[in-house]
Formats: C-alpha cells, sequence, structure tokens
C-alpha cells in the first residue's frame, strides 16, 4: 500500500537576535500520551532545523483531508529542549530562576494572527516546575506528573480543531543593554578629548566617566545613551576617536571598529541610575 501524508500545521522557533530571526537551538519530543495519540490518528511529526511539522497519512486506503482531520479529539504536547547555553544570555523576558521554571506554549494561546499567510504569534507563559508536575495551572490541561530525566525548557501544545491555523510562530526576543567601552589600555590613558562615537552619525555615547577597576586603576569609560539591541550579527559600527567636535562631527580616528560585547558577560554595576521606567540599566562592559 502506498502511503501518502499531507500537512497539518508546523511551529517555527524564530529570534529577533539572530539576522535571520530563525532560532535552531531547540529540539522537540513528543511525550508518552503524545506518541500513543500520533499512532491513533496515523501522524507524523518531522523536525527541521528551526521547527516541526504534523503530518497525517492519507492514501487508496485512508482517504481523508486536513478538515476531517482536525475534528478528531486530538491533544499533542512535545516538549521543547534547548540546546543553547547562551540563549538565556541574549534572550529578553525570561524568569530569573530558569532552573525552577517551565515554558508553556499552546495554541489555545495565540497572541495574534495575520491572516494573509494564516500565521498565528503563539503566546507563552512560565509556570513553576512544581505547578506544572502537580497540576496546579488553573485554566490548562492537566499535566501527568513525570519526573524528568533531562529537565525541559518547556512544552508546546497543539489542540485539533477546525480552525487551527496551518502555521504558528513561537518568538523570542533579543536583550536591549547599556553598552559600555572602558578604556583599559595604557596607551590610551593620553588621548586628547576622546569619544566613541556610531560611525556614520556621529551620535556620541556618554561620557567619559571615570570607573574603578577591580586592580585599581581608574579608566575612562563611555556609555551609549540609550539600551541597544542584542545581535548575532552587528547592526552598528562604533569608533573610538579623539579631538572629537560634537558640532561639526570632525575627529581623529583611534580604532575604527571597536567590538561587540560579549553575550556571557554583563554587568549590574552603577544601580542607582535609572532607565526612564525607573528599571536599573542592564550594562554590557567591553574592555578595549
Amino acid at each position: 500500500m502506498i502511503s501518502r501524508y499531507q500537512i497539518v500545521t508546523t511551529v517555527s522557533f524564530r529570534h529577533s537576535y539572530f539576522s535571520d530571526a530563525r532560532y535552531t537551538g531547540f529540539s522537540v519530543e513528543p511525550d508518552k500520551a503524545t506518541q500513543h495519540t500520533m499512532k491513533r490518528f496515523s501522524l507524523i511529526c518531522k523536525v527541521f532545523p528551526d521547527g516541526f511539522s504534523l503530518f497525517y497519512e492519507t492514501g487508496p486506503f485512508l482517504q481523508r483531508n486536513r478538515a476531517a482531520v482536525l475534528k478528531e479529539s486530538a491533544c499533542l504536547r512535545f516538549r521543547i529542549i534547548n540546546n543553547d547555553p547562551d540563549f538565556f544570555s541574549y534572550t529578553e523576558g525570561l524568569p530569573e530562576n530558569i532552573a525552577e521554571s517551565l515554558f508553556f506554549a499552546s495554541d489555545k494561546n495565540v497572541l495574534r494572527t495575520d491572516p494573509a499567510n494564516d500565521l498565528a504569534i503563539l503566546g507563552n507563559q512560565f509556570f513553576n516546575v512544581e505547578d506544572i508536575l502537580q497540576a496546579k495551572i488553573p485554566g490548562l490541561p492537566v499535566f501527568e506528573a513525570e519526573a524528568f530525566f533531562r529537565k525541559p525548557f518547556g512544552f508546546i501544545e497543539i489542540n485539533f480543531h477546525p480552525q487551527l491555523p496551518a502555521q504558528f510562530a513561537l518568538q523570542f526576543k533579543e536583550k536591549e543593554t547599556v553598552w559600555r567601552y572602558i578604556l583599559s589600555s595604557d596607551h590610551l590613558q593620553d588621548l586628547t578629548q576622546p569619544a566613541v562615537i556610531h560611525k556614520d552619525t556621529k551620535e556620541a555615547f556618554a561620557g567619559p566617566v571615570w570607573l574603578l577597576l577591580p586592580d585599581g586603576k581608574k579608566r575612562m569609560a563611555f556609555e551609549s545613551q540609550k539600551p541597544i539591541p542584542l545581535r548575532n550579527k552587528p547592526e552598528k559600527v562604533f569608533q573610538l576617536v579623539e579631538n572629537f567636535e560634537p558640532v561639526s562631527g570632525k575627529c581623529k580616528v583611534v580604532l575604527g571598529v571597536l567590538p561587540n560585547p560579549n553575550i556571557k558577560h554583563f554587568s549590574f554595576i552603577d544601580t542607582e541610575k535609572k532607565q526612564g521606567d525607573g528599571k536599573e540599566n542592564n550594562f554590557s562592559e567591553i574592555f578595549i
């Protein structure tokens, strides 16, 4: 018998930190109940680098279409495994205690839809691990209590119904930090009217401000006027210059391209300095 498979729906992972917006750090696997459900309804899951698709079987002796499949009472739940340890360094909106939290996204919690391409943006929440295992989440389906050999990042749940979108996107946002360039090298201490500026716009960082480093040395630093989004590929080029004239933008370039922050390193010093929303600044420090 020749079997054919048609698509039910696709879930894609998206992250604004990456230039192509595709996030390839997740892997997914169906839980035990879902494996039984998929076998019962002749469904398969095909995983690709930035998401997965669900297919239903059809053929000469199993004639059905997507509309018929979606009338079935099927609830599919997939574990999300995060394979990128740096994900937590560049992703906004994660709980502080990620070790005791689980992510949950469901087709029942759609933030918005794009009718042009039938794309649904999944909503998401984080729950305490104990709440998940004890099934204490009001208004959500009961999770089977289970001990994880490896704690997943979270779950995605897809419930079949006639209005199920053909495409879902699970989107994450990059962190934004105040970039602070610290002139740590001895040969940079004698610059005249130094500044850190945008290569094209000549917009200058605030400073110099003086910092006392752990080694006891006092060094100049320059801070971005507002938080800058972190990106895997630089979108802006900053320069270290001297003899800078703010009005005309004239200057002498000392370092033509300054490095971007290391996403593994963050600083929370100067906690009295607040942003416009009253939150403490989150600094990315770059030593040059």
